[in-house]
């Protein structure tokens, strides 16, 4: 039997990390937590006064509340290429981040 991982608690500005995988490969993102999203609130409302500074794109499904708190992360590292791309990713997934070496 699988154990749950706890939810991690973060407040807006910390640096994050997590993982994904996607196409057949994995993907590491490293982020600043811009919004701190309290269980069952629903997101839809809450993107209103963050769509001019930020790419709305990799969000998925944006109006279903989670059973769980939840962040929202801005992707850092965008290179000059337009708004910086916002993220909401599960939050068990996501980990301090930690710079290396």
């Amino acid at each position: 039997m699988a154990t749950l991982q706890p939810v991690p608690d973060f407040k807006r500005g910390d640096l994050v990390r997590w993982d994904s995988q996607g196409r057949g490969r994995m993907v590491h993102h490293v982020g600043v937590v811009e919004l701190v999203v309290p269980r069952g609130v629903p997101l839809f409302p809450l993107l209103d006064g963050l769509a001019s500074r930020y790419s709305l794109r990799a969000m998925g499904d944006k109006g279903s509340p989670r059973t769980e708190r939840s962040y929202l992360v801005a992707l850092l590292g965008q290179g000059g290429r337009g708004k910086a791309r916002l993220h909401w990713p599960h939050a068990s997934l996501l980990r301090p981040y930690q710079a290396p070496p």
